[in-house]
Order: C-alpha cells, then sequence, then structure tokens
C-alpha cells in the first residue's frame, strides 16, 4: 500500500453483520455493535444475507441493512472534511424485499446525498452488480456524522431502502475543498468571478480515471483508499505512452497524497511518431475544453511546473446548464485536450481526471447519474486529432468540479512501438485557413471539416432546432474556435450548411420567462434592445442590398458571452426592397406578425418595426408575445399593453424583477418607443 497519508477516521461498516471481516487487508465491522442504527420504536430494520449465487461476494457485499423504515446511523468522528462511501449490491433479499422495488433517500446532517435513489435501476443501466456511491463531506467541530435511509412513502406500494457497507475516511483539508483565501482557485469555466469550493459544501465523486494506465485498485492509492479507474470506457482519441517503471514523480508542486505514483507513470498521448524530449516550457503546448467551452487556451505543463518530471494538477468548475425540464435528454460531459500548432510537438498529455458533482445553496447533491458513454459513431470511426474523454448525465443543472492531474516528463519511444493518430474520416480534410477575405467573400468548409467539426453531426451538440433545419455546436481550426453550424433538413432539397459565429448566451427569449437562469439586469435589457434595433436598422438601410428581415422575435436575437446582441435566421428574409411596397405571401411568428402586414399582403420596414416593438414589450413583461392561457383580451402582448398604455396601468404588468429598477423617465421613453414601433399605421423606421 502507497500510505503517504494517515487518515485520523477510518471506520469501515459491514451492513447487517454482527461479525468482523476482512478483506484485502481491511477490517470490516459488523453495524451490530455500537454502530446499529437509530430506528423508530417497533420498525425494525432487516439484517440479511446476500442470496447466493455464481460468483464470489465479498464484504461488504455478503449482507446488508434492509427497512422499509426511516434508519440512521451515527458516526462520531474528528473535525474536517471525510470521504463517505455507500456500498450497494441490489438483490432481491429475504422477507419479500424485491429487487426493484428498492426507491430512497440518503441524507447526511443537512446534505442531501442521494434522492429517490434506485441501486437496481442504476445497476441495470450501468451493467453493474455492485455500485459504490463516494462523497466528500466537512464535518464541524463536536459534530457527529449521520447517515439517514428515508424509504420512499407512497400511497400505491411499499419501497424500502437498503444499504450493504459505508466507509468514513479522513481526508487533507486542502486535497479537494478550496475556501476563500486559499490558493489555488479553481478556474470557473466561461465565467469571470473566482469560485471557491468551501466546508459548507458537499461534494460527489462522478468519475476518478486513471488516464492511459490500469485500474489502481483503493488499496494501492495514497492511503484514503480511492479507486482509479481504466479510461477505456471513457477516452476517444489519443495514443499510449508508458514511463519507465522507476520513475519516481517529484512533488514540488503539490502533496504526495494527491494521486499515486502509478497515475502519473502512464499517460494518454494524441500524436506520437518520433523521439520525444521536452526540456523547457513552449515545446508541448495545447488547449483545454471542458464541456465544450474554453478552459484553458495555453496549457504547458513545464511551465506550471518550472520542471519536468514534476507532478501537478488543475481543478475547473463548470456549470451543466438543464436542457429543459423532465426533456429526458442526456447532457455530454467532455474533456477535449486539442494540440496548439505553436509548439515543439503537435501533442497533449494528461495522466488523471477526477469529476466531481458540488451541492447546490441548499445542500443538495441528489440528482440525475451520470453514465459513461461513447457514441457508436465515435467507437466504429478511426481516432481524431484531440484526445476527448466523455460522459453522459441528464439534462438538469447542476455545479461540477473537474481536476486534471498532469505529470511531464522524459522518454524515448522506438520505432517499432510508435502510435498514430489518424483522421475521423478516410479522407482527409482540407483544412483552409481564415485569412483576410474581401468582404463580399465567405470562408468555405470541406464536408470532412463539417463532420470534424461536429462529431458526425451528432445529436448531443444541437443547441437549437427551426423550421429548416438543426444548429450544432462546432469546433474548428484545432478547437481553438466554436462555431455554430446550421444544417438544412434533406427535405429542403439541397441540404446546404451554414457556419457562423457561436453566441454562448444563446437566445434573448432563453432569459427572459421559463427559465432558470439569472434574470437579466434592466441596463443588460437596454443594451440587447439598442444592439438589435442597430441590427435591424443596417439591414434596413444598406444601399447596395437592404432587406427586411420578417421573423424579428426574441428566439432569434443571439447573444455572446458579453451580451451582445445580434439579429439571426433570415430564412424569411427579403432582399433588394426599396421603399416602395412588394406583395408577398404573409410569413412570419404569430404574436409578432404586423396586422397592416397581415391585412394587405404589402412588405415594408415596418413589418420589422412592429415585431421588434413587440420585443421590446416582452423585455419589458417578462412574457410571451402570444400567451392563450390568459384572459382573451391579454393573449396578445402588443394589444394588451397599448390598452394598459392607455389605462395608465402598463408598470402592472412589467416583470416583477424589474419593478423598482427603472428610471421613471427612461421607462417613459422606452414605453414610448416600444408603443409607437406598435402603432398599427406606418412608422418611419428604427432610428
Amino acid at each position: 500500500m502507497n500510505s503517504t497519508y494517515t487518515p485520523v477516521d477510518d471506520i469501515k461498516l459491514d451492513c447487517g453483520s454482527d461479525g468482523i471481516s476482512k478483506e484485502d487487508g481491511r477490517e470490516w465491522t459488523g453495524d451490530n455493535s455500537k454502530y446499529f442504527p437509530q430506528e423508530e420504536e417497533n420498525l425494525k430494520s432487516n439484517s440479511t444475507k446476500l442470496p447466493k449465487g455464481g460468483t464470489v461476494i465479498k464484504a461488504p457485499y455478503t449482507t446488508a441493512r434492509i427497512s422499509y423504515y426511516q434508519f440512521t446511523y451515527v458516526f462520531p468522528v474528528t473535525l474536517g472534511p471525510k470521504f463517505v462511501r455507500l456500498f450497494f449490491s441490489p438483490a432481491s433479499y429475504d422477507s419479500g424485499f424485491e429487487r426493484s422495488t428498492d426507491f430512497f433517500t440518503v441524507k447526511a446532517g443537512s446534505f442531501t446525498l442521494l434522492k429517490n435513489f434506485s441501486a437496481s435501476r442504476l445497476a441495470n443501466s450501468s451493467h453493474e452488480t455492485e455500485l459504490v456511491k463516494e462523497f466528500c463531506i466537512n464535518v464541524k467541530k463536536n459534530q457527529k456524522l449521520n447517515l439517514t435511509f428515508i424509504p420512499l412513502s407512497t400511497t400505491f406500494g411499499n419501497f424500502y431502502a437498503f444499504i450493504n457497507g459505508i466507509e468514513i475516511v479522513s481526508m487533507p483539508e486542502d486535497l479537494y475543498y478550496r475556501p476563500e483565501g486559499q490558493s489555488p482557485t479553481p478556474i470557473y469555466v466561461s465565467q469571470s468571478p473566482q469560485f471557491y469550493i468551501n466546508y459548507s459544501m458537499a461534494l460527489e465523486m462522478v468519475f476518478r480515471l486513471n488516464v492511459g494506465g490500469g485500474l489502481i485498485s483503493p488499496m494501492d492509492d495514497t492511503g484514503m483508499f480511492r479507486e482509479w479507474s481504466q479510461d477505456i470506457d471513457f477516452f476517444y482519441g489519443g495514443g499510449l505512452v508508458h514511463h519507465r517503471p522507476s520513475l519516481k514523480p517529484q512533488f514540488s508542486k503539490i502533496p504526495n497524497y494527491t494521486a499515486p505514483n502509478d497515475v502519473y507513470r502512464s499517460a494518454r498521448l494524441h500524436f506520437c511518431e518520433t523521439d520525444i524530449n521536452v526540456n523547457s516550457s513552449g515545446e508541448r503546448r495545447f488547449t483545454i475544453y471542458i464541456d465544450y467551452q474554453l478552459a484553458e487556451l495555453d496549457a504547458d505543463v513545464v511551465f506550471w511546473t518550472d520542471y519536468r518530471d514534476t507532478a501537478f494538477y488543475k481543478d475547473y468548475v463548470v456549470m451543466i446548464q438543464a436542457k429543459g425540464v423532465d426533456d429526458g435528454k442526456k447532457h455530454i460531459l467532455s474533456i477535449d485536450l486539442h494540440p496548439r500548432n505553436d509548439g515543439t510537438f503537435y501533442d497533449a498529455i494528461l495522466n488523471g481526471v477526477e469529476v466531481f458533482k458540488l451541492s447546490n445553496k441548499d445542500g443538495n447533491l441528489a440528482g440525475p447519474e451520470m453514465l459513461p458513454f461513447l457514441p457508436p459513431s465515435m467507437a466504429n470511426e478511426s481516432k481524431p486529432k484531440k484526445m476527448t474523454f466523455i460522459a453522459i448525465g441528464s439534462g438538469v443543472g447542476f455545479l461540477v468540479v473537474i481536476t486534471l492531474v498532469c505529470y511531464m516528463v522524459l522518454w524515448k519511444l522506438s520505432k517499432t512501438n510508435r502510435w498514430l493518430w489518424h483522421d475521423l474520416y478516410k479522407e482527409k480534410s482540407t483544412r483552409t485557413k481564415f485569412l483576410s477575405l474581401p468582404e463580399e467573400l465567405c470562408r468555405h468548409f470541406s464536408l470532412d471539416e463539417i463532420k470534424t467539426a461536429t462529431l458526425n453531426f451528432h445529436k448531443e451538440l444541437i443547441i437549437g432546432r427551426g423550421g429548416f433545419g438543426d444548429v450544432y455546436k462546432g469546433f474548428i481550426d484545432d478547437g481553438t474556435m466554436t462555431v455554430a453550424i446550421k444544417r438544412l433538413k434533406p427535405e429542403s432539397g439541397q441540404e446546404m450548411i451554414l457556419v457562423y459565429e457561436y453566441m454562448r448566451n444563446g437566445t434573448l427569449n432563453d432569459h427572459l420567462y421559463g427559465t432558470n437562469n439569472i434574470p437579466l439586469t434592466w441596463n443588460q435589457r437596454l443594451e440587447i434592445c439598442i444592439g438589435a434595433a442597430c441590427g435591424l436598422h443596417y439591414l434596413h438601410t444598406c444601399k447596395k442590398n437592404p432587406i427586411i428581415h420578417r421573423d424579428v422575435k426574441t428566439t432569434n436575437i443571439l447573444l455572446d458571452e458579453k451580451w451582445m446582441s445580434k439579429v439571426s435566421d433570415f430564412g424569411l428574409s427579403k432582399m433588394g426592397l426599396d421603399q416602395t411596397p412588394v406583395s408577398t405571401i404573409v410569413k412570419g411568428t404569430m404574436g409578432y406578425l404586423d396586422p397592416d402586414y397581415a391585412r394587405r399582403q404589402q412588405l415594408t420596414e415596418k413589418t420589422d418595426v412592429y415585431s421588434f416593438g413587440v420585443v421590446m414589450f416582452e423585455v419589458l413583461c417578462g412574457r410571451k408575445a402570444l400567451n392563450s392561457k390568459l384572459d382573451q383580451e391579454q393573449w396578445h402582448l402588443a394589444t394588451w399593453a397599448r390598452k394598459c398604455i392607455e389605462k395608465g396601468t402598463i408598470n402592472q404588468i412589467i416583470d416583477s424583477y424589474l419593478k423598482g429598477k427603472i428610471a421613471p423617465e427612461c421607462f417613459k421613453v422606452y414605453v414610448q418607443v416600444a408603443e409607437s414601433c406598435v402603432r398599427d399605421q406606418v412608422f418611419n423606421g428604427l432610428r
């Protein structure tokens, strides 16, 4: 055992047992002892043995504590952060406890670790017979660690809670927690504020990978009994390089208990065909993307550590946004390493990965499970020019902290043991550099480039759906640029593809109603409206080819990382119109259509101006342009807003978040402009 750390608390509880078991040199104590769970009177739990099968079962999976009623374990421990590991072996136990009817919640003090959890269902989906759930929890001074198991209570069936084993192990205070004032501070991906992992948070370990190496058992960890899994179920792309077995990493930058030595003795590399001799910073440089967001533009392990042969890690925090409520969609969490063109060696290196979920402000860790996932299109294709780790979880928002473990070494490869990369597609992409092109020209992409950028149009990269086709998030130029890629539906006859700027903050609609996003401030809303108005004014007044958009709405106003707005989706646009009205078939979106345009079928710039006025009222009121669930007179926002203006009650229908936050004079002018836009008469445009 690589015991570089000795935990103060080391409790191993064999639940449902009344004796002591030894497995792999570790002693498990039965819970029919001082740790016997607290229960309500006359509502006793059962201790039961696992049904006999064809496989050899080891502690703590041979017995279980099981009950239809709530029970609590109380552990007297020292203060400080602890690992809490829960061991489950789903089965049909004696006394009628059917395998499929386990459904329960687990709490640790004020933290909810698991909610409406079913070990049997998770085992079915992951094809595992034994499960371990690992958490990190801080215990205050003079505080006991309580673990409470609560079966789901319903009127239509009996559900039970069970547990096979519990392990509690102390950890160093600086291993994962980073309170304010301690460094290094985790990098909050795509966010500007600093993020601190305080002791008031709980963490759930999602994955812990020995990148490029084999399984590292708990006994081979650094004294904290962590298991480091192989990366085979998660890894996509890259080659494997083993370092010298006798190599001893140097720990001048981080404590030696951070990870076992074996984690640093193997690494995945993307490209490796000649002898490599990395001596100084700048020779191996790569870019890191987490959840398809830029986390590290210029990663250079030698620069971070000052020396070669030195272990190092970096923490990143990323928010996994909800795609929708109960939409059943899964979320791919990817970690991508892209070599940079300006290094001496075109490759990237990574030795270990740890992924944790963070509790929310309510102390809730409970949420959807994350499972290893490798899309069939990836598994069956040749490897691309990057290194990717992939996992999936449900579309529910939560924070994830990711630790990347790096170790830069010198090694030599014989020519017979080279690892080469291959393109994702058989024909090599003819990537074009983005040069200074004339205004009338656009950059052109090959189909191979588009497929590589979107992982062959993988459905998990879809960020928008429209009447004409889907929009994908893509990565070009070796992953250094994020773009949006719109692919028209095959029914269009042409199935054309458009590559354009990626707008990180989505649509204006995403931030107004029916969302968990932080509400936009009034100043943000003003700037967004001004930006969109400028865009429309430019389209209408372009001397060469004036354009009428015809589908101005909040879902067609996109926001970049700085909340700058841009008008998008020109599928219905008409080009080359002068001031003379043109007869056309009425097209657009209900709720935004100009009544004059609908009546006379005469298309002018007033068509866009009216729609923009509706957008202004949406921004002010925080409600949809058309909502048939309201009273009939309130269905159409623009009509209802004009009536409220006439009555002098417009201030009563604004977004509740904005009440008291708008200067009276600003409010007056804004309402006047919006009302002028939706007035049923000719208007002189957006000036």
